[in-house]
C-alpha cells in the first residue's frame, strides 16, 4: 500500500503537471468528480434547513435569495495546490456568491453554521416600551449543516483521492 501525506500531494500533482500536462487535467478532472457529489448533498443539506418564514422575507423587500437558497447557490468546491506546499480539495461556501445572490452580509453563512467566534445575533425590531431589558439585539443559535455532510464522508473521498494519485501516476510513468 502507498501512503501519501499532504506534502507529497502538492509534490506529486506539480509532478505529474509538469511530466504529463494531459494527466494532469485528467487528474484534476477525477478530483472534481470526487468532490462533486459531496459538494451537491452540502447545497441539499442547506436547502433542508428548517426555515420559519420560508422565502418570504427575501421576496417581499425585493433584495434576492433568502438565506438557505443563498447559501446552496454559494456552495464552491475548489482544488488548491499552493507553492507553499498545501494541496487541498475543499468545499466551502463563498461569501462573495452569497452576498451577489443574497444582498446580505459575506459572513452570515459562517454564523449560520456556527463556525465564527462571535455569536450570531440580530436586532430585536420591537417598541422602544416594549423592550425587555436593556437587550435590542437577540442571540440566534447557529444551525450546522456542512460539517454533518463533509466528515462521514472524508474518509471515502481520501480513500478516492489517493486512488486517482496512484493512477494518474501509473499514466503518466513516474516512478520517483
Amino acid at each position: 500500500m502507498i501512503e501519501f501525506q499532504g506534502d507529497d500531494y502538492t509534490l506529486l500533482f506539480r509532478k505529474i503537471r509538469n511530466v504529463a500536462p494531459e494527466t494532469g487535467k485528467a487528474l484534476r478532472k477525477n478530483l472534481t468528480a470526487i468532490g462533486r457529489p459531496i459538494a451537491d448533498e452540502v447545497k441539499r443539506a442547506a436547502l433542508a434547513q428548517p426555515s420559519k418564514s420560508g422565502q418570504a422575507q427575501a421576496h417581499k423587500k425585493g433584495v434576492g435569495d433568502g438565506l438557505r437558497k443563498g447559501i446552496a447557490r454559494a456552495v464552491e468546491l475548489k482544488i488548491l495546490n499552493t507553492k507553499k506546499g498545501s494541496f487541498s480539495l475543499r468545499i466551502r461556501v463563498s461569501g462573495t456568491k452569497f452576498r451577489a445572490a443574497t444582498g446580505k452580509p459575506a459572513t452570515l453563512p459562517r454564523y449560520y453554521e456556527g463556525l465564527s467566534r462571535k455569536p450570531w445575533r440580530h436586532p430585536l425590531w420591537v417598541k422602544q416600551a416594549d423592550m425587555p431589558g436593556d437587550g435590542a439585539w437577540v442571540v440566534q443559535r447557529p444551525n450546522p449543516f456542512m460539517l454533518k455532510v463533509i466528515v462521514p464522508n472524508k474518509h471515502k473521498v481520501q480513500e478516492a483521492v489517493r486512488k486517482s494519485f496512484i493512477e494518474a501516476l501509473q499514466q503518466a510513468k513516474i516512478t520517483n
